[in-house]
């Protein structure tokens, strides 16, 4: 009898326990603004599985729309709306746009998956519980060293990106 309310305490406390812990959950909308691609590259989906894993490895419980191409922004505007009703609808607590702006005229490589490519990536963050913007930035590329103009440069851009967002949740708690 002992075993049993000693086994039953503990499979109160761990109900309790779990019940009373509970992750943040975001969603990311990732749209790219290309001139001469109307798939969506490579480069973006290194950055939208750079950013989900950041953010997982952070705690988050992470989800996403498809990344889409936008060519105005009457189309940015419906990939955001229909992206941040189905956070909503979801249950996110926060949602997150990223537009990727590819500049490729003077590219030695326009189709490769190179840094060079993207000419720089803009953010918003938004508190669903608010409907307020809690954030936003922009990170430009810049000059790149040839020996980092490859993926492994791009997974390092999205790194300080995500760590850009990432600064806006730590100012909330």
């Amino acid at each position: 009898m002992g075993k049993i309310k000693n086994l039953l305490a503990a499979a109160i406390f761990v109900l309790v326990s779990v019940a009373n812990v509970s992750a943040t959950a975001v969603a990311f909308q990732l749209i790219q603004h290309d001139p001469v691609q109307d798939k969506v590259r490579s480069s973006s989906y290194i950055i939208e599985n750079g950013l989900f894993d950041y953010f997982f490895d952070k705690g988050f419980i992470v989800t996403n729309s498809p990344t889409s191409v936008s060519s105005d922004s009457v189309q940015d505007e419906e990939i955001y709306y229909t992206a941040l009703s189905d956070a909503s609808a979801g249950y996110c607590d926060y949602f997150i746009v990223i537009s990727i702006d590819y500049n490729t005229e003077n590219s030695r490589n326009p189709d490769a998956m190179i840094l060079s490519n993207i000419e720089k990536v803009n953010w918003s963050v938004f508190d669903l519980e608010t409907g307020k913007k809690i954030g936003s930035g922009s990170r430009k590329i810049g000059r790149i060293d040839p020996v980092k103009d490859n993926e492994k440069g791009i997974s390092a851009f999205t790194a300080q990106v995500a760590n850009d967002i990432f600064s806006f949740f730590k100012k909330k708690s």
